[in-house]
């Protein structure tokens, strides 16, 4: 895998966020606003992080940017 981001940085980000997560959590008040609050939140910053790790490798993964409008530039740049 030739990524820019360090598995590193991921493992310790989510685990941080997981500390964090957990955290508020425990301090919050047993009420479902504040539950589906830090759920939302939950979800958000996953997707966040989703989305950082597949943009890293455009041409490979889930999301993936098609070559063809890049090679038909570089044609019409070629050409003239």
């Amino acid at each position: 895998m030739n990524a820019n981001i360090p598995l590193e940085v991921v493992i310790f980000l989510i685990a941080l966020l997981v500390t964090v997560f957990f955290n508020f959590g425990v301090i919050s008040h047993n009420h479902w606003t504040a539950a589906v609050g830090l759920i939302a939140a939950s979800i958000c910053v996953s997707g966040a992080i989703f989305l950082l790790v597949e943009l890293d490798r455009p041409f490979q993964g889930f999301f993936t940017v098609p070559t063809d409008p890049l090679k038909s530039a570089v044609d019409i740049i070629k050409t003239g």
